[in-house]
């Protein structure tokens, strides 16, 4: 309850009297991002590899309801980074998401909605975010779900599903088109986050 107490005045801290400023978060070793995908023979997951730097983010207060707006906030992967499990899946993978092209994918953070904080161990709040793939960008509502872990440190949990084709992706093939991925993908996303 008392770490619940610290990260509620923070956030009553942003929305009441945030000046204009440049922060830092970290995605700590311990998160996961993963591609999960079927086809009409198997199932399976690509996940992200990479370790990533120190990042910034831009807060804005705003005056109409109390939620957080972010600026220049962008977690940026490479594509080549995800990992699929076989040389033979990650080379397809990579070409589906035309890496050679497009070698990142970006997603950008656009705003947060706060919720009415409770007991609950965990909170469901919803992420306004752009998400570019192969060179195709799509704003996506991502619902997340949120437990705090200390006055510093967040464990942010999303599912989002999307189709291949909505980002101009075909669904690849092999074996002379025997084994078809389907066009249905989920991101997945397990980030332990700290901020200052």
């Amino acid at each position: 309850m008392k770490t619940l107490t610290y990260f509620v005045l923070f956030l009553l801290t942003l929305c009441s009297s945030w000046q204009l400023s440049t922060n830092y978060f970290i995605i700590l070793p311990n998160s996961n991002i993963a591609i999960h995908g079927s086809s009409n023979v198997n199932t399976f997951v690509c996940n992200c590899t990479q370790q990533f730097a120190t990042l910034p983010y831009l807060l804005d207060p705003t005056s109409d309801q109390c939620y957080l707006k972010f600026h220049h906030t962008t977690l940026t992967l490479s594509t080549k980074s995800l990992d699929c499990g076989n040389k033979r899946m990650n080379t397809d993978m990579y070409e589906t998401l035309k890496a050679d092209k497009y070698p990142f994918i970006h997603i950008q953070l656009h705003n947060v909605n706060i919720p009415n904080y409770s007991n609950k161990e965990w909170e469901n709040i919803q992420a306004k975010t752009t998400l570019q793939i192969a060179g195709t960008t799509k704003t996506v509502l991502l619902p997340v779900k949120m437990k705090i872990l200390s006055e510093t440190k967040v464990r942010l949990v999303s599912t989002q599903p999307i189709k291949m084709t909505d980002f101009h992706i075909a669904p690849p093939s092999a074996m002379l088109g025997m084994i078809r991925v389907n066009n249905d993908i989920e991101i997945e996303f397990d980030l332990i986050i700290q901020y200052g």
